[in-house]
C-alpha cells in the first residue's frame, strides 16, 4: 500500500468523525428548544451499574429536575430500588423497564410546576409499553386531588393524562380508548386553555374540555418515575423516552418530534384521514408525503441522520406486528447482520438524510405473476422515500416469515416489476435470515419472489424394476444410484427446467443403465395491460357509474376499493355507486387466467368539493384574524359561517376577517353556488394571550435613580418593555430590570409584556419619594460677650451631625447635639447651620436647621427659648442685664394670661414648672423691669418652651 496515500485516509478518516462530532450540536427533540423542559432518552444520560439504572440525566438543559436517581418516596414503607436497563429494547434502541413492585427515579431537585408546565399548557411525548399497575410517571401537591398534579396512569390498558389538577371523575382525566396495554406505544398529550389531547401514533385518541387554568405554581414537589410518590402505587413499564415542553406546541413541530420519535423507535404515524401524517425533518424538509405515497402507508419505517434532533437511526424494524423487514444501513452481504442500533458501525455521511419505506399491507404469498408469467411475487409491495445521501442499505426477513421458495428482492420503479424494467437480487440466507444489500432510488418499490417458474405439475416416472422403483418426482434424488435428468431441446440437465419458454419439452430421467421419458407442455400465460377508466365527477348525494374503456372480452374485471390486496366489490366492465357522498377512489384490474394486472385508480369526486384550503392563523387576543382562500377559483363565491351548520353567512369573498377575538375560535368557509352542495372546513384561529406582567413599585432618594424589577420574569418567553406613558409613546427601556433616570417628584412608569407581535396590558408602577431627615431644631443655650452656646435635639435616624458657622464649611461633629461658639466680641450676632446625617435608606443628609444669636454687650439681653427637659443643658430662662443694673421684678404669663412665675432676685430664673407640674412647650410673655444707673426701664416679649 502507498503511504502516502495510507496516511492520507487516515487523516480525512478522523477529520470526518471529527467534523461529525461538530456538526451534532444543539440538539433538543424535533429542533424545538424553546419550552423543553424534560428530555429523557434510554440511549443517552443513563449511568448503568451492572445492569441496573443508578441515573438518568435529564437532556433538555432546562435544569429544572436535576439527575433522576433511586430515591425513597413520600409513602415511605416500600424502599425503592433501581429499574432494570434493557440494551436492546424497542427498535433496536435501549428502554428501562420499571418491575411494577419497588423500581423508582425521582427528580433531584423540589420545584413548582411551573418550570416544567404552564398553567394553561403542556405538551408531553412518550414512548412507552405499559404492562401493569396503575401510576408510572407523577408530579403531584396532594394525594385526593385538589390541588394540581400532572401525570400519567394506566387506566384498564388506557392512558390516562392528568391536568390541569386530577379531581376523581371530573375533568383533567384525559383517558385514551385505544387500548395500549403490552404494546410499545407512541403517546403525545397536549393541554390549552380549553382542551386536553390525547393522542397515539400522530392521531388523536380522545379530546376532553379543560375548565380552568392548572395551579402549578403554589407548591413545589419532585417528578417520580414508575411508582406514584404520595401513595406508592407501583406500575410495570418500559420507558424507552420522555419529552416535556412548558407550552402547547403547535401542530407543524408536534408532527416534527412524533417524525423524529417514529424513525427512531418504528412507529407507524396514522396515515389515514383525517391526519394523513408526513414524517418532517427538523428543518421542516418533508421526508416522507402522505399524498405521494397513497397505498403504502403500512409498516411504516425508517433509517436516518438529523443531528438538530440526535437522530442516528442506523437500522429499523417497525414495531408493527404485521412487519417483516428489517432495514440495515450499509452493505451486509455475508452477514452478521448488527444486535442493535449502536453496533451498526455503518454511519451517514451527511446531515439531513433518510430512507423510510412503507409496505400496501398485502400477503406474503408468492401468487402475483412476473416476466410475463416466468416467474411470481408476493402481494405486498414496498415503496421507498430516500431523502439525502443514503449509500446501500440491507434489507433482510426472517425465512420463518416468508415461503420456502423466496429466493430474491425485486426492485423497479414501477409497482408492477415489468420486464427489462426490474432488478433481481439474490438473497443470502444465514441464521435464520434472507436479506441482501440494495442501492435504491427515491419513489422505487421493491418485493420478494421465487426464482423463475419452471413447470408447475410435477412430474412422475416409473423406473426399472430396482429397491427404490416406484413413483419419484423429478425434484428428488433416490436409490442406491443418483437420478440424472436432460431435458430436450434445452439442453439443461437438472431436475428442475430453469427460465425456459412455452412449448414441448422431452425430459428423460436416467437410472444407472434404464431411462425412461416424459413430455412435458410448459404453459406460459401472459399477464394483461392495466386497463383505462375515465375519472367520474357527480353532487353528494348522487350516483356514480364507472366503465372500463375499450374492455377486452377475454378478460375479466375486477374492481376493488383498495390499490392492493383486498376483496372485489364488484366485477365486470361496469361498476355503479348508488350514493356517493365524498371523494372516492376505486381500482379495477384485468385478469386473464391465472395473471392480474396492476390496478388503475378511478377517482370519484364530488362537483362542489374543490380544493378548497384556507390556512388557520395565530393573532394576538384582541385583535381582529383575517383569512384567505388559498388559489382561489375566480368562478366561485366563497360564503364564510359561524360554525358547521349556521345558514346565515358572516360574508363572502375569498378573504374575510373577523370582529376582534379574544381566546381561540374557528370559522367555517364553503364554495357556495354551484349546484351542489359545497364542502364545509373549519378554519382555526388562535390567540396567542400575553399575561400581564407584575412588578412592585420603588421608594426612591430625591434626586436620585429608582430600580424596578418584574416579578418571576419569563425571559425565555417574554421580552418586557418600559414606558412612562400609558398608551403609545416610545419605551424607555427593554429588559426585566429597569434603572430609571433620577426622580425629583413621585413618578409612574407603565409595563408591558411582549411575546412576538403581541404585547400585553400595561400596568402602571410607581415610584414615590423617601423624605429625608428632618432638619435639626436650634437653640441658644449660654451666652456671654465672648462666646454662644447652640444646642439642638437629636434627630430620629441621625447617625451624626455637621455644623456650619456664619456659611463656613461643615465641620463633623459626632453624635454631640451642642456646640460653642467662642471669640467672639460683645453684641456680634452668630448664625450656625446644623445638617443631620443618615445612610442610603434615610436618604444621606437632611437640609440644615439655623439658628442666629448675639453675644451679650452693655444692653438688656432675653433668651429666645429654653429646654427645662432634665439634660441640664439651658434648664432655666432668666433676663440678663446690662452693667450697673438691679432687678425690679421678671413676670411670665402662659397663652391664657395666668401668672406662671415672677421674682424680684436677680439672677433667679424659671425652671418651666408652675403649682408643681411642668408646663407644656409653647409660647409665653415675659416682662422685666429693671433700673440702669437709677433710672427705671421696661422690657417684654415672648420665648419659646421646649421639651
Amino acid at each position: 500500500m502507498n503511504v502516502k496515500n495510507y496516511l492520507r485516509s487516515v487523516c480525512c478518516t478522523i477529520l470526518m468523525i471529527c467534523f461529525a462530532s461538530l456538526s451534532i450540536q444543539a440538539q433538543s427533540p424535533g429542533g424545538i428548544s424553546t419550552g423543553n423542559t424534560i428530555w429523557l432518552r434510554s440511549d443517552n444520560g443513563i449511568t448503568n451499574t451492572s445492569g441496573t439504572v443508578t441515573q438518568w440525566q435529564d437532556n433538555s438543559g432546562a435544569a429544572v429536575t436535576g439527575p433522576f436517581t433511586v430515591q425513597s418516596i413520600q409513602a415511605g414503607s416500600t424502599p425503592q430500588t433501581a429499574p432494570q436497563f434493557v440494551p436492546i429494547g424497542v427498535n433496536f434502541n435501549p428502554y428501562v423497564r420499571f418491575n411494577g413492585l419497588d423500581n423508582s427515579l425521582s427528580s433531584t431537585n423540589t420545584f413548582p410546576g411551573t418550570s416544567i408546565v404552564g398553567n394553561s399548557n403542556v405538551t408531553v411525548f412518550q414512548v412507552v409499553n405499559v404492562k401493569g399497575g396503575i401510576v408510572w410517571l407523577k408530579w403531584e401537591t396532594d394525594q385526593v386531588g385538589s390541588g394540581a398534579r400532572l401525570g400519567f396512569e394506566n387506566a384498564g390498558g388506557n392512558i390516562r393524562f392528568d391536568f390541569p389538577k386530577a379531581v376523581p371523575a371530573s375533568a383533567g382525566q384525559n383517558v385514551g380508548v385505544t387500548n395500549v396495554l403490552n404494546k410499545h406505544s407512541l403517546s403525545t398529550v397536549y393541554a390549552d386553555a380549553t382542551a386536553s389531547v390525547n393522542r397515539l401514533n400522530g392521531a388523536d385518541d380522545n379530546i376532553l374540555p379543560i375548565p380552568g387554568p392548572g395551579d402549578f405554581s403554589t407548591a413545589s414537589d419532585k417528578i417520580v418515575i414508575g411508582n406514584e410518590s404520595l401513595l406508592n402505587l407501583p406500575a410495570e413499564v418500559d420507558m424507552a423516552e420522555l419529552i416535556m415542553f412548558s407550552t402547547t406546541l403547535t401542530a407543524a413541530d408536534i408532527n416534527k418530534i412524533e417524525s423524529y420519535l417514529a424513525i427512531k423507535y418504528g412507529f407507524t404515524l396514522n396515515q389515514s384521514a383525517p391526519w394523513l401524517n408526513n414524517y418532517t425533518a427538523s428543518n421542516g424538509t418533508i421526508t416522507w408525503n402522505n399524498a405521494q405515497n397513497i397505498g403504502y402507508g403500512s409498516d411504516i419505517t425508517g433509517i436516518g441522520r438529523n443531528d438538530a434532533t440526535a437522530l442516528l437511526q442506523k437500522q429499523s424494524l417497525s414495531v408493527n406486528t404485521s412487519a417483516i423487514v428489517t432495514l440495515y444501513n450499509g452493505t451486509y452481504a455475508a452477514g452478521p447482520l448488527p444486535t442493535d442500533n449502536q453496533s451498526n458501525s455503518n454511519g451517514f455521511t451527511n446531515d439531513l438524510s433518510w430512507l423510510i419505506m412503507g409496505d400496501n399491507a398485502g400477503t406474503t404469498t408468492l401468487n402475483q405473476c412476473i416476466f410475463n408469467g416466468k416467474g411470481q411475487r408476493m402481494q405486498r409491495v414496498w415503496k421507498v422515500s430516500k431523502t439525502g445521501t443514503i449509500g446501500a442499505v440491507t434489507i433482510s426477513v426472517d425465512q420463518a416469515a416468508v415461503p420456502v421458495n423466496t429466493k430474491n428482492i425485486l426492485v423497479s420503479a414501477n409497482p408492477a416489476f415489468p420486464p427489462g424494467a426490474t432488478t433481481m437480487i439474490p438473497l443470502t440466507a444465514a441464521n435464520g435470515k434472507l436479506f441482501a444489500p440494495v442501492t435504491f432510488n427515491h419513489n422505487e418499490y421493491y418485493s420478494f419472489s421465487s426464482d423463475t417458474l419452471i413447470v408447475s405439475t410435477v412430474v412422475t416416472h416409473p423406473l426399472c424394476t430396482n429397491p427404490n422403483s416406484g413413483s419419484v418426482a423429478t425434484t428428488v434424488s433416490g436409490g442406491n444410484t443418483p437420478l440424472t435428468y436432460s431435458w430436450n431441446p434445452s439442453g439443461q440437465n437438472t431436475a428442475n427446467l430453469q427460465n425456459a419458454a412455452g412449448g414441448n419439452y422431452t425430459l428423460t430421467i436416467s437410472q444407472g443403465t434404464c431411462q425412461s421419458q416424459y413430455q412435458v407442455t410448459l404453459n406460459t400465460p401472459t399477464a394483461p395491460a392495466a386497463p383505462s377508466a375515465n375519472p367520474v365527477s357527480v353532487c353528494a348525494g348522487s350516483m356514480a357509474t364507472l366503465d372500463v374503456l375499450t374492455p377486452n372480452a377475454s378478460y375479466t374485471y375486477n374492481w376493488y376499493s383498495t390499490l392492493t390486496g383486498g376483496t372485489a366489490v364488484a366485477t365486470g366492465v361496469s361498476y355503479t355507486i348508488p350514493v356517493v357522498n365524498g371523494p372516492l377512489t376505486f381500482y379495477v384490474e384485468a385478469v386473464n387466467g391465472t395473471c392480474s394486472s396492476i390496478r388503475t385508480p378511478v377517482p370519484v369526486t364530488i362537483t362542489a368539493v374543490l380544493p378548497l384550503q384556507v390556512n388557520p392563523v395565530r393573532v394576538c387576543a384582541g385583535t381582529a384574524a383575517t383569512l384567505n382562500v388559498v388559489s382561489p377559483v375566480g368562478s366561485y363565491v366563497y360564503g364564510w359561517f359561524a360554525n358547521s351548520s349556521s345558514t346565515v353567512q358572516l360574508g363572502t369573498g375569498i378573504s374575510f376577517t373577523t370582529t376582534p377575538v379574544n381566546a381561540d375560535t374557528a370559522i367555517y368557509v364553503e364554495i357556495v353556488g354551484t349546484g351542489c352542495a359545497g364542502n364545509r372546513i373549519r378554519v382555526s384561529i388562535d390567540t396567542i394571550g400575553v399575561l400581564s406582567p407584575v412588578a412592585a413599585g420603588a421608594v426612591a432618594c430625591l434626586g436620585q435613580p429608582a430600580m424596578l424589577q418584574v416579578s418571576n420574569p419569563q425571559t425565555t418567553t417574554y421580552t418586557y418593555q418600559w414606558f412612562d406613558v400609558a398608551t403609545g409613546g416610545t419605551p424607555l427601556f427593554t429588559g426585566s430590570i429597569f434603572q430609571t433616570a433620577p426622580v425629583t417628584a413621585a413618578t409612574t412608569y407603565y409595563l408591558e409584556a411582549i411575546h412576538g407581535s403581541c404585547a400585553s396590558t400595561r400596568i402602571p408602577v410607581a415610584v414615590s419619594i423617601q423624605p429625608g431627615l428632618p432638619s435639626p431644631v436650634i437653640t441658644t443655650g449660654t451666652i456671654t460677650t465672648g462666646s454662644i452656646v447652640f444646642n439642638w435635639a437629636p434627630v430620629t435616624g441621625a447617625l451624626g451631625y455637621q455644623v456650619s458657622v456664619n456659611g463656613g464649611n461643615f465641620i463633623v461633629v459626632g453624635n454631640a447635639t451642642t456646640y460653642t461658639v467662642t471669640g467672639l466680641s460683645a453684641s456680634e450676632t452668630v448664625q450656625v447651620e446644623v445638617i443631620a446625617e443618615g445612610n442610603a435608606q434615610s436618604c444621606g443628609l437632611s437640609a440644615p436647621g439655623t439658628a442666629t444669636a448675639t453675644t451679650y454687650g452693655t444692653g438688656f439681653y432675653m433668651p429666645s427659648a429654653f429646654t427645662p427637659n432634665g439634660d441640664q443643658v439651658n434648664p432655666v430662662i432668666r433676663p440678663h442685664l446690662p452693667g450697673s443694673s438691679s432687678l425690679v421684678y421678671f413676670t411670665i404669663y402662659n397663652r391664657w394670661g395666668e401668672q406662671v412665675f415672677t421674682t424680684r432676685t436677680e439672677n433667679e430664673g424659671w425652671d418651666g414648672s408652675w403649682k408643681g407640674k411642668l408646663q407644656v412647650s409653647g409660647v409665653y410673655v415675659w416682662i422685666c423691669r429693671y433700673l440702669y444707673r437709677g433710672r427705671p426701664l421696661d422690657e417684654k416679649g415672648s420665648f419659646m418652651l421646649l421639651h
